[in-house]
């Protein structure tokens, strides 16, 4: 494990996957406490179990960032667990369907999209203040 991040807690939506994935195992490696995020916890395990093998530390937090009241519940955990939290990677997203885009109702096309990246981001910034 590097060094860069050590003794600092990284919190990563979105991770298990892609980027989110990439980006918790980085901060791992690079000495970081991660604590990761995702609505369903599966991808998250494995995630973990492979930064705990390599000598790392992580806390696996099924949640939809959309949800507020999970935000600040997981946050307090997580900050409870590690004492602070450091830095946030907001990386969860939605794309909504994938079928032409006249074909797609507002919800599935904006709203739901807007709820997760945007309005997600912006309460869970708040929640952990």
């Amino acid at each position: 494990m590097g060094n860069r991040f050590d003794n600092r807690v990284v919190q990563v939506t979105g991770a298990g996957t892609g980027m989110g994935r990439a980006t918790a195992l980085r901060l791992a490696e690079e000495g970081a406490s991660v604590v990761l995020w995702r609505r369903r916890g599966a991808p998250l395990e494995a995630d973990a179990g492979e930064i705990r093998q390599a000598g790392g530390t992580a806390l696996v937090q099924p949640c939809d960032i959309s949800n507020p009241q999970e935000n600040s519940k997981n946050l307090e955990v997580a900050i409870t667990e590690f004492g602070a939290l450091d830095a946030l990677f907001v990386n969860a997203g939605h794309l909504g369907e994938f079928k032409p885009l006249w074909l797609l109702s507002e919800e599935s096309a904006f709203v739901t999209g807007q709820e997760i990246v945007v309005d997600g981001g912006f309460t869970l910034g708040g929640a952990s203040r």
